[in-house]
């Protein structure tokens, strides 16, 4: 009876190096949006005419001119939503049997 030493075949783990490569991978891409990538989304809610905060700051809205603009006049609610009687909330005093 022969005896016979085997070293342990050293097996790699492909799941856990593929999800550290995708973490990774993930991690690094918010990295990049975040801080290196210019953001052009928020040109377009800017009017571009106001070039500077200190000129978008100045800009005051009128009040008066919305309210009473006849399309601000014309909408209307679609909710209705009543409160229920006060004898069906709850008891007066909730300490009480």
């Amino acid at each position: 009876m022969a005896i016979t030493f085997e070293e342990d075949k050293n097996r790699v783990n492909w799941i856990g190096i593929l999800t550290a490569v995708i973490i990774i991978g993930f991690i690094g891409i918010a990295v990049f949006y975040l801080f290196f990538s210019q953001p052009a989304v928020v040109e377009k809610f800017i009017f571009p005419n106001l070039k500077t905060i200190s000129e978008f700051k100045s800009v005051k809205f009128n009040f008066e001119d919305a309210f009473s603009n006849p399309a601000f006049k014309n909408l209307k609610s679609i909710v209705d939503f009543a409160f229920p009687p006060d004898n069906l909330v709850g008891k007066s005093n909730p300490f009480v049997q």
